[in-house]
């Protein structure tokens, strides 16, 4: 039987005693469930339970340790349809008892993917699956994910089907449809029988268009298009007439990776220089010129919240060191691999060797040639654990041999010095920078070897620079309070903080040429975005989708009047700020909704009042935690126990996760604590 591990969730084929993945002594009693022992998927009440615990994910088990229950939420999902085309002939030819376990088989394979990129399984459709991504926990790349697992789904049948094919003579072809949009997601039911489902047209819509691809194809609509064209390749459908549809939809097939991702969304050209941030990029360039001059090592950490400009503050000083005698190797973390031990090292190595544009019978030939030449002699002694590492044929049977003998400590702390050896001989050739992006999505341990790492920057010259999040409460803390005490005089902090107003102005002016920006439209362009570039120019690419914005000649005009009744919040923005609120607990998130409903700026009084019953215990630790994650901050002016909200935007997205009729009586609610708390002030307050 294939076993899970405890440490990370890798399922290792049988006989492993030691994680595949992490190198973890593997739990003999707590083995998996074979494809051909699982019990009957189609009969199975709580499908997504069930499977969920079989992947090594039990999400289900995880959102409700997280408080969602059976509420209903409005929430922008990705929805994806699956279906098997040459079911129907299959019925006809094969023995009922064959066909159970083929479509058991099947559905085992598209679950193992939704559960890999943290999607649910929403209900079986008989050959196929309907899988939600964005509720009920949200990720900032909920399309992204969608469409990642829905080729590796393909990926996986077209192999399937080609055994079926020579076992049974019968084809069988994959349709995928996936579509973005806004649903009411929730309970389903009653007390004796409960599923969490979603509802509304986007639903509908998402399996239109399965319905409209070709057998074996991804067909994606223009909402996942938008959201996903800087990572993927696209070629363009003919327009679709779908019934129950009022008007055409255009779609696109998905045709695979694109070679190079975009940084940016090509559509309508949107391109500015970087503002604001010269004195971040002169103190990037000034660690550069110590390495190379004085030879000092250092660690610098750049953080910053989402869309603040990290990557972009990167990249630019990245295209300074072109020219520069060092060598750079990058790695970054991914949301939806932090159960791989090591990603980023991972990705590290994997980039300096070309792995991504080498045949695999070429991998392991050059991997072994690029450490004989870095560690010389030393080569043998580091070459297998580094194999190991990334998963490549051993060069030596004996020392593969000798690995599997070890327990997991003596395991990671091979792996450690093999990858510590390799970055240190390389900086002996020429000054090496290290660059680790989007720290805050890293392993635990990615993050422990890092640490042990920097503890070799005294002697020899490499600059490792880490990229994060703000990094309260999370696991990079312990990175920055280490930095702190270890590596005072080798290491700095860089902060990122929001545009002031000029510079937003100016940003906005350089991303756009337009001629009488109207002053209701500019002064919320500025409001909303708050002096972040991210929010600024993804309320742009929004105008501009809208139509309200329009460019003839390269000159920028408003083109409607849509936007005197207030700007939407853009869906990618939308994704981010509910990522993080989602990873708040119940008790968080339910004061932050209740929060948004008084308004931008809410004192406790108010809050405790509508929260009723409530300790105010509780109330005080709900409070300090949005101001830890900086959802709120205190007044500006000092105000005793009040509060504004950190982005107007931030504030909406929240707001918008309640019901219609919740958000009613709510809002009722406001009202009458206000006529009780301050009888003698109804007229100031009579606005609110």
């Amino acid at each position: 039987m294939t076993t899970l591990c405890s440490q990370c969730g890798f399922i290792n084929p049988p006989g492993m005693r030691f994680c595949g993945n992490c190198g973890n002594r593997l739990d003999e009693q707590n083995p998996m469930i074979t494809p051909v022992d699982t019990p009957a998927l189609a009969s199975t009440p709580n499908i997504s339970e069930q499977l969920g615990v079989v992947m090594g994910a039990n999400l289900v088990e995880r959102f409700r340790q997280a408080g969602y229950e059976a509420t209903g939420q409005r929430r922008n999902v990705t929805v994806l349809f699956t279906d098997l085309s040459g079911y129907t002939e299959a019925t006809r030819r094969l023995d009922n008892e064959v066909l159970y376990e083929l479509i058991q088989n099947h559905i085992q394979l598209l679950v193992k993917q939704v559960y890999k990129y943290e999607g649910i399984v929403d209900k079986l459709t008989g050959d196929g699956l309907m899988a939600l991504f964005g509720a009920p926990i949200s990720y900032e790349n909920n399309a992204e994910r969608a469409v990642r697992a829905a080729l590796d789904m393909q990926a996986e049948i077209d192999q399937w089907s080609y055994q079926v094919k020579q076992e049974q003579g019968v084809e069988l072809k994959m349709r995928v449809g996936l579509h973005s949009g806004s649903v009411i997601v929730g309970g389903i039911g009653t007390n004796l029988m409960m599923n969490y489902t979603a509802i509304g047209d986007t639903v509908n819509l998402a399996h239109r268009i399965e319905e409209s691809a070709n057998p074996g194809t991804i067909l994606v609509s223009e909402a996942v298009f938008r959201q996903t064209e800087n990572i993927f390749e696209f070629e363009p459908e003919k327009e679709l007439f779908l019934k129950g549809i009022d008007q055409p939809i255009t779609a696109y097939r998905v045709k695979g990776f694109l070679s190079k991702p975009r940084k940016n969304r090509s559509a309508d050209g949107l391109k500015a220089p970087m503002i604001g941030r010269e004195n971040e990029l002169n103190l990037l360039k000034k660690a550069v010129s110590d390495l190379i001059k004085n030879k000092n090592g250092q660690f610098i950490l750049v953080t910053g919240e989402a869309g603040i400009g990290k990557s972009r503050l990167i990249s630019e000083w990245v295209a300074l060191l072109k020219k520069a005698p060092v060598n750079v190797l990058t790695g970054s973390s991914l949301t939806y691999r932090r159960s791989v031990s090591y990603w980023v090292f991972l990705e590290l190595l994997r980039n300096w060797i070309g792995i991504h544009y080498l045949p695999d019978e070429k991998i392991g030939e050059k991997f072994s040639a690029l450490i004989h030449e870095k560690l010389g002699s030393r080569a043998s002694e580091s070459l297998p654990y580094l194999e190991y590492l990334l998963s490549l044929p051993y060069t030596d049977i004996a020392s593969a041999e000798r690995i599997h003998r070890l327990d997991a400590g003596q395991l990671r702390k091979q792996i450690f010095l093999a990858v510590r050896d390799l970055l240190l001989a390389e900086a002996r050739f020429q000054p090496l920078i290290i660059i680790l992006e989007d720290l805050h999505w890293a392993d635990e341990a990615s993050l422990d070897l890092l640490t042990f790492l920097l503890e070799a920057l005294k002697k020899t010259q490499f600059l490792v620079v880490a990229v994060s999040r703000p990094v309260a409460g999370t696991p990079v803390e312990k990175i920055q309070s280490w930095m702190k005490l270890h590596l005072a005089d080798r290491s700095s902090l860089i902060e990122l903080k929001n545009l002031s107003n000029d510079q937003s102005e100016d940003l906005l002016y350089k991303l756009i040429t337009i001629e009488d920006l109207p002053d209701s439209l500019h002064q919320q362009i500025i409001q909303n975005a708050e002096g972040v570039p991210l929010y600024l120019e993804e309320i742009l690419h929004m105008l501009i989708d809208k139509g309200i914005l329009q460019s003839e000649k390269n000159v920028w005009r408003v083109a409607s009047q849509d936007y005197l009744n207030g700007l939407d919040v853009p869906d990618n923005i939308q994704e981010l700020i509910l990522a993080r609120f989602d990873r708040l607990n119940e008790n968080s998130r339910k004061v932050l909704q209740y929060a948004t409903v008084i308004g931008n700026h809410f004192n406790k009084s108010l809050l405790n009042y509508l929260l009723q019953p409530i300790d105010e215990s509780d109330l005080d630790e709900a409070l300090d935690e949005m101001i830890e994650k900086e959802f709120i901050i205190p007044s500006p002016e000092s105000i005793p126990d009040e509060y504004v909200f950190r982005h107007m935007l931030m504030s909406e997205a929240i707001y918008q996760t309640m019901l219609k009729r919740e958000r009613s009586l709510l809002h009722g609610k406001v009202g009458e604590a206000l006529e009780t708390l301050y009888p003698d002030h109804l007229y100031e307050n009579i606005e609110l």
